[in-house]
């Protein structure tokens, strides 16, 4: 049983359905704990995916799951949202 915060952790339902499309598409999952929760400011770095290598500053942290990232590095600033177990703190 997994908790959060000291609760017993729910799943919804739409997050089980995107998990099994997942499975069926034959992607390879894990579940990796969090290890860091990004604060708005913190400097990263893309450690895989199509962005990989590049870096950002974190602009807003959304309960622990995605931040948006300001990119630089690419010539232009875009904001993308990323999941927090592809990035590092630099």
């Amino acid at each position: 049983m997994k908790r959060l915060e000291g609760k017993i952790a729910i799943v919804r339902d739409i997050e089980i359905e995107r998990l099994k499309q997942l499975v069926e598409l034959g992607y390879q999952m894990e579940a990796v704990g969090l290890k860091h929760k990004y604060k708005a400011g913190e400097k990263v770095k893309i450690t895989s995916g199509a962005l990989k290598n590049i870096e950002g500053f974190v602009v807003e942290n959304k309960e622990g799951k995605f931040i948006d990232v300001l990119l630089e590095s690419i010539g232009q600033s875009i904001r993308v949202k990323l999941p927090q177990e592809i990035l590092i703190l630099i």
